[in-house]
């Protein structure tokens, strides 16, 4: 039980080492943040429907969202959750290129992108490994019916 707990610490100082970094997200409030107003208002009896979209690939994606997943969770009655839903990153390719062209450097490209009927997003492959995981992942904290995948 103590390795387990020393294993969710040091993903959660990797994480927040990532939300630190905010050039993926500058101008939105901080995950803390999210997360103290998403119990706020399950507090006050709402039902909260939470939006994992669009997924963002990153060589330490799993334990990312894994120790996102247990933060949220670890202060949030799973009754008051109606829905859950996630998405892969995408792009309208003229958007693709666009941004791309703008900020070769950014983080957000720094993996292979596929186009498929102009839509572009990391391809089959890595959308595959992320749709699973985060379904087996959601399935620990929530009923699968309670969990919805975005689409295009």
């Amino acid at each position: 039980y103590g390795d387990h707990r020393d294993l969710h610490k040091e993903y959660r100082r990797q994480r927040q080492m990532c939300i630190r970094d905010r050039s993926l997200d500058s101008k939105a409030p901080s995950i803390n943040r999210r997360i103290s107003a998403i119990k706020q208002l399950a507090d006050a009896g709402w039902k909260i429907g939470l939006r994992f979209d669009p997924l963002i690939y990153t060589s330490d994606w799993k334990e990312l969202y894994s120790a996102l997943f247990a933060d949220i969770m670890n202060v949030l009655d799973a009754e008051r959750i109606h829905s859950i839903s996630y998405g892969p990153l995408r792009f309208p390719k003229k958007m693709y290129k666009k941004a791309a062209s703008l900020h070769p450097e950014h983080k957000l490209f720094a993996f292979p992108m596929e186009e498929t009927n102009g839509v572009v997003s990391y391809g089959t492959k890595i959308e595959t490994q992320m749709h699973d995981f985060l379904k087996s992942e959601l399935n620990n904290y929530i009923s699968e019916n309670k969990i919805f995948q975005c689409t295009i």
